[in-house]
């Protein structure tokens, strides 16, 4: 292939991927309808232990790389959210053993503003450890197709969860600097 042409369809691609990420942000409804097709595509041919495995993995990893990062404003805001949206999605999950559903926003589970950077990380690895813990507990409770609403995707069963944590938080913190 001509090299004009891997650009081209390099320059095509790029577009249509910017314009796929334009109508995800704005529209609720094709959140909606394909998060938990999206999820699911992640998920395809894994289980919940294979998840829990990949999330313990993750953590560990990223537990190294926060501390070889320094403290910036966006660090901070960065590692808040992550924290934030993982304890979010905790409470969602514990609906799956029994809990009653709240639906609330993600920002009440964010760290208190104040803390050291190693505060936040020590409660990253706290939160992760939780996050493999219920997965674990979800996993002998043996729920099959039970499903949990997301504000934005609607319900995800309880894999498409925890795939979606895992991305949140590997998409999230790429772009600590």
């Amino acid at each position: 292939m001509k090299r004009s042409s891997k650009f081209l369809f390099f320059g095509f691609g790029l577009a249509l991927g910017l314009q796929a990420r334009e109508l995800w942000k704005r529209s609720d409804d094709v959140k909606a309808q394909f998060g938990p097709v999206v999820m699911g595509w992640l998920a395809k041919g894994v289980s919940v232990e294979d998840v829990s495995a990949e999330l313990e993995a993750s953590g560990k990893r990223i537990t190294q790389q926060l501390i070889e990062r320094l403290p910036s404003e966006k660090n901070y805001k960065i590692l808040s959210h992550v924290i934030g949206m993982e304890r979010w999605g905790q409470s969602r999950l514990r609906v799956a053993l029994g809990q009653p559903l709240v639906l609330d926003e993600y920002d009440g589970y964010r760290p208190k503003m104040g803390q050291s950077w190693n505060e936040l990380q020590d409660a990253f690895t706290a939160t992760r450890e939780q996050t493999i813990l219920l997965a674990e507990q979800l996993a002998s409770a043996e729920l099959g197709e039970t499903t949990v609403r997301h504000n934005e995707f609607g319900d995800l069963s309880i894999l498409q969860w925890l795939v979606y944590l895992r991305t949140n938080a590997n998409t999230e913190l790429w772009k600590m600097n």
